[in-house]
């Protein structure tokens, strides 16, 4: 296959880094079983999350108070993907914040608007409250905009005020004004049940509908209902159709799932030039992960692709220099074992608390676990069970491994097998065999539980 990998330009490009907001909207809502853009199915967490498509509504009015700062507002909506939106926000927010701000003070709902996606941008300081009182501001003056921006925030992100009930009766508002975006929002809520009744059937019509707007996220949510035969046939086929539609409609994410796709032969014919082609023309648009994938695919040397270390170590750095959480986790890892590179347990150190000074879980396990090993810094038991339990609380499977080991050997903390059992028995219930494994021994030897063959035989055989 030609090596698109060397064709590709990636000279300095100037792309200004900022929170992808609409990229976490759909984060609570996606199970991890959904046909994912990773090669690494232990890397679904992110990549199954899609940006909503954001072109202007039909029922978009744009403001004519204080300067007339529509033609801002339809930039800014034309942009394809939440990521396109946030960077559009971010450049135009450099010139014009402040007057958006002083028109936003004189009650224009346009600006309202404006100036409350800056605060989730974070171009402006804000809590919680105060974003979500711009959008109501402006919703209440009827801008179409802001109801669904509104719905969202009250819904989903984590820097509002969470009100169910309230999404839908803002979605509901912004659908029947002919907003896109808010057909889109109703059909999540319905699509899982969340602050109404379930009801599979009045969503995958609303999918369709927005669909038909040209809305992407509605094709991508489409798409992976089809590819897991939820409410619709299954059928890989129309999931593959469905990723393309959004991907043309401006999707960038969705290439992660077309090149799985590609490489794998679901829904379409094996083809990993073209797989690779779509991760190369998301890294075009400027997505870190982007990187980060096709360096897992040079790492590993699959779907065709030649191992090439040092091309990986190259578009990790890339990924890394742009912030990207996996692209750090994936340096230390190489720098941790000398793979690709001379070992360095003190580079490898450092990239994993970069990652953990993001809150990153990958980051925060393998932080705890230079300290527990003694990675490139000297052994800290109780520093190590700091970071561990950390990214143990929050989900990490094999942080809850090390936590339990550490409570049963009575490093960092008192021995006890009690809690170390707890840890091990919260792995298995998430799946894990290592955990299983665990729970089946205590009950075997009785470590933090009393001797019990019968279920030590019933976990062993899981």
């Amino acid at each position: 296959m030609p090596d698109v990998i060397d064709q590709f330009d990636v000279s300095p490009r100037q792309w200004l880094r900022c929170q992808n907001i609409r990229a976490a909207k759909l984060l609570v809502l996606m199970s991890v079983a959904i046909i994912s853009g990773c090669a690494d199915s232990s890397r679904v967490r992110l990549t199954a999350v899609h940006s909503p498509a954001t072109a202007p509504a039909a029922a978009t009015r744009p403001s004519t108070q204080a300067g007339d700062f529509g033609k801002d507002a339809q930039r800014i909506l034309a942009a394809p993907t939440g990521f396109d939106r946030g960077r559009m926000i971010m450049t135009l927010a450099v010139s014009r914040k402040e007057q958006w701000i002083a028109a936003a003070d004189a009650g224009d709902p346009c600006a309202l608007w404006l100036t409350g996606e800056c605060m989730l941008q974070g171009a402006i300081p804000a809590t919680p409250d105060a974003i979500a009182a711009r959008f109501r501001a402006a919703a209440n003056k009827d801008y179409v905009p802001a109801m669904t921006s509104l719905g969202w925030c009250l819904l989903l992100n984590p820097r509002c005020q969470q009100n169910e009930e309230s999404a839908m009766t803002w979605a509901e508002k912004a659908a029947s004004q002919g907003d896109r975006e808010g057909v889109t929002l109703r059909a999540v809520l319905l699509d899982r049940g969340i602050g109404v009744r379930k009801d599979m059937t009045t969503a995958v019509t609303l999918y369709n509908q927005a669909a038909k707007m040209g809305d992407a996220t509605a094709m991508v949510m489409l798409a992976e209902m089809y590819g897991q035969g939820r409410g619709v046939p299954k059928s890989p086929e129309n999931a593959f159709r469905m990723y393309t539609l959004a991907e043309r409609a401006g999707n960038s994410p969705c290439k992660f799932d077309l090149a799985l796709m590609c490489f794998q032969g679901v829904g379409t014919k094996v083809d990993p030039s073209a797989g690779v082609q779509h991760i190369v023309s998301a890294i075009d648009r400027g997505f870190p992960h982007a990187m980060v994938k096709l360096g897992e695919l040079l790492e590993k040397g699959e779907y065709g692709i030649q191992k090439d270390l040092a091309k990986a170590l190259y578009w990790y750095t890339l990924a890394a220099a742009r912030g990207d959480t996996f692209a750090l986790s994936a340096l230390g890892r190489l720098y941790e074992g000398g793979i690709g590179v001379e070992r360095d347990p003190a580079k490898a150190f450092e990239f994993y608390s970069q990652g953990a000074a993001q809150e990153d879980l990958d980051g925060l396990h393998n932080f705890g676990r230079c300290y527990r090993d003694g990675i490139g810094v000297t052994r800290d038991y109780a520093k190590a069970m700091q970071y561990l339990r950390r990214a143990a609380s929050s989900g990490h499977i094999g942080a809850m491994l090390n936590v339990a080991r550490l409570y049963a050997g009575g490093l960092g903390v008192p021995r006890d097998f009690d809690v170390a059992l707890q840890w091990d028995q919260k792995a298995a219930d998430s799946g894990d065999a290592r955990g299983m494994c665990n729970v089946a021994r205590a009950n075997l030897v009785g470590e933090g539980t009393k001797l019990d063959y019968v279920r030590a035989m019933q976990w062993a055989r899981r």
